[in-house]
C-alpha cells in the first residue's frame, strides 16, 4: 500500500487504483488459501481412509499368523509323538527282518550241510 501511494504521488486517483489492485490480490490469495485448505482436508481424509483400509488386511494377517502358529504347535507336538511311534515301529520291523534274515542264513547253512552229507 505504501509503495502504491508513492507511485501515485499525492495519493488521490493512482492510490485508489493501487488499493483496489491490492484488494484483488488479497481476495485472490484468500481464495487460493481456502482452495489449498480444502485440498489439504481432502488429502488428509483420503490418507486416513487408506490407513484404515490397510489396517484391515494387517489385522487379518496377524490373526492368520497366530492361527498358523497355534496349528504348528498343536501339530508339532502331535507330529513329534507320531514320529516317535513310527520310528519305534520301523525299528521293530528292522529287528524282525534281521531275525528272519539270520534264521534264513542258518537254514541255508543247514541245508547245504545236509546236502553234502547225503552226497
Amino acid at each position: 500500500l505504501k509503495a502504491a501511494r508513492e507511485v501515485g504521488g499525492d495519493g488521490s486517483g493512482g492510490g485508489e487504483a493501487a488499493e483496489k489492485s491490492l484488494h484483488e490480490v488479497i481476495a485472490f490469495l484468500r481464495s487460493e488459501k481456502e482452495a489449498a485448505t480444502c485440498q489439504l482436508e481432502v488429502v488428509s481424509l483420503e490418507s486416513s481412509r487408506w490407513k484404515r483400509e490397510a489396517e484391515t488386511p494387517r489385522t487379518q494377517a496377524d490373526a492368520a499368523r497366530a492361527t498358523l502358529a497355534e496349528l504348528e504347535n498343536t501339530l508339532g507336538s502331535k507330529g513329534a509323538a507320531d514320529g516317535e511311534a513310527k520310528h519305534a515301529s520301523l525299528m521293530a520291523k528292522v529287528e524282525h527282518l534281521n531275525v528272519v534274515q539270520e534264521s534264513n542264513s542258518t537254514l541255508r547253512a543247514e541245508l547245504t550241510g545236509l546236502k553234502t552229507q547225503l552226497a
